[in-house]
C-alpha cells in the first residue's frame, strides 16, 4: 500500500473457474495509487501471492482562467491566464487548445 495511506475497504463480484478469476470492484475506486494482492492455494496447500500496483486517474484536470468568466477587458489585446493541474497523473501540456469564437487559435512551439 501507498505510505500514507490507509487500507480501503471494497466489495468484489467475483466469479471463479478451475484456472482463473477475474472481478469487478462493487464501486468506483478513488482516484490515486492503489495495490490488489492475489493469493491462492492449490490442493497440497502450497500457496503463492502476486500482487499488482496500479493508479487509477478517472477525473480530468483542475482548470481556472484569468479573467474570469463574464469579465469586461479593457483593452483588444487582453492577457488570458489557463491555470491547470492533476494532481494523480499530471497534465498533458501539448494538449491545450485554444478557440476564439469557435475557431482553433492554438499554436504550439
Amino acid at each position: 500500500m501507498p505510505a500514507g495511506r490507509a487500507p480501503s475497504t471494497f466489495s468484489l463480484l467475483l466469479e471463479v473457474g478451475a484456472a482463473s478469476a477475474s472481478f469487478t470492484p462493487a464501486q468506483d475506486i478513488p482516484d490515486g495509487e492503489h495495490v490488489y494482492s492475489f493469493s491462492i492455494s492449490d490442493r497440497a496447500t502450497n500457496s503463492v501471492t502476486a500482487s499488482l500496483a496500479f493508479r487509477v486517474d478517472a477525473s480530468g484536470p483542475e482548470v481556472t482562467l484569468d479573467p474570469s468568466d463574464g469579465s469586461t477587458a479593457s483593452s483588444g489585446r487582453p492577457l488570458f491566464t489557463v491555470r491547470y493541474s492533476d494532481a494523480v497523473t499530471g497534465v498533458k501540456p501539448e494538449s491545450l487548445n485554444v478557440e476564439v469564437d469557435g475557431t482553433d487559435v492554438t499554436a504550439h512551439d
